[in-house]
């Protein structure tokens, strides 16, 4: 969680600020990613050109030490950027949070690598719901700014210091003692996965853009579907 799959880099967890927002409460936490696993989908071209990344994404609540966490989400990125990031989607972060609910959070990071850390939003509804999914997108609207969306509802824009090259769709850990989104019995589930492209939504294909870089995981990727499912190996 917290970090796009290109990097590798952790700190810990400073105090949480709490503030009041429109949306909901609003949790600002520290500047944090970690060594994390991925697995899920990015656009196997770098050099794509694209504006924007969104997906249907089931809920889930998996295992997560306490003081690990397990996310699931949308990006658009540049993988030349130290930091170059931005995301938004669901997570699971009990050394935080105090429980292990689950939270929609979206995050933004320079090019620099600045990072204030995740916005977490409300409590996802249901969590323990499995058939249910939330619609996260994370675009630019214009040439200045991106835009942080959840089932089409605008949670956030910021303003951006670089061009995405690259969009990601993934389950992420911070180590393989927290388990991704998934079990063997009950896939996570991603559809609806696309990039946008000069104000038009794309399909991506699950088998050209595979990437699963966590051994604890394993994913169906159907050739010619722009559809993956993901799960941690263990029961």
């Amino acid at each position: 969680m917290f970090g796009s799959q290109k990097k590798r880099r952790f700190s810990g967890v400073a105090k949480v600020i709490l503030l009041a927002a429109a949306i909901g409460l609003l949790l600002l936490l520290p500047a944090a990613a970690f060594a994390n696993y991925f697995d899920g989908m990015k656009t196997s071209n770098n050099g794509i050109v694209t504006q924007g990344a969104q997906a249907y994404i089931n809920r889930f609540l998996p295992y997560v030490t306490n003081g690990g966490t397990s996310s699931a989400w949308s990006m658009i990125a540049n993988t030349a950027g130290s930091g170059s990031y931005a995301q938004v989607g669901w997570a699971v972060v009990p050394s935080v949070f105090g429980n292990h609910n689950a939270y929609y959070f979206w995050e933004y990071a320079d090019v620099y690598g600045n990072d204030p850390g995740p916005r977490q939003l409300a409590a996802v509804p249901t969590p323990l719901d499995k058939t249910v999914a939330d619609k996260f997108s994370v675009y630019q609207p214009d040439s200045s700014h991106i835009n942080y969306q959840i089932n089409d509802q605008l949670q956030h824009q910021t303003g951006r210091d670089w061009t995405p090259n690259q969009a990601q769709w993934f389950g992420e850990v911070q180590t393989q003692s927290d388990h991704v989104a998934g079990s063997p019995a009950y896939h996570e589930y991603f559809h609806g996965v696309q990039h946008l492209y000069n104000g038009s939504w794309y399909n991506d294909d699950a088998y050209i853009n595979r990437h699963n870089d966590n051994s604890s995981a394993d994913g169906t990727w159907p050739s010619g579907y722009n559809k993956c499912w993901i799960w941690d190996t263990r029961n």
